[in-house]
């Protein structure tokens, strides 16, 4: 088991020059209100916001429902309260104001957050894009 990560999980980073991505499901039904583990990113990591966000499958979330992406010391450091009402829909967080660089490995958590009670339809994929800091 890898040490120095949350629940012993390793940073993902491949040996050649090339995007890394992390990808998560959210189900309405099973994941509300819920902090759901997407991956560690490495240090050095440079996250590229717009390919990075959350992509709405069919059928949508009931209106109120929103995605925040962030890690266990800020909640929403990638994406705050993403709208999640439109099926087929990518929103990338490139609009969140963000240091893309991460100094330290960081978690990686999203949560979806209902306004009233949640339905049980909808399902998200939480998409996080980088680059390792693997210069050569």
């Amino acid at each position: 088991m890898t040490t120095g990560t949350a629940a012993g999980i390793p940073a993902r980073e491949y040996h050649t020059a090339q995007v890394h991505y992390m990808r998560k499901t959210l189900n309405a039904s099973a994941d509300n209100a819920t902090q759901r583990l997407v991956g560690v990113l490495p240090a050095g990591a440079l996250v590229l916001k717009n390919i990075s966000g959350a992509y709405v499958r069919t059928p949508a979330f009931d209106a109120g429902t929103v995605l925040n992406i962030g890690t266990s010391t800020s909640t929403s450091k990638f994406a705050t309260d993403l709208s999640l009402t439109l099926s087929n829909v990518f929103t990338a967080v490139l609009e969140q104001s963000l240091d893309p660089v991460q100094a330290t490995p960081s978690t990686v958590y999203a949560q979806l957050s209902a306004s009233g009670s949640i339905g049980s339809a909808g399902v998200v994929e939480v998409i996080i894009a980088y680059i390792a800091d693997n210069d050569l």
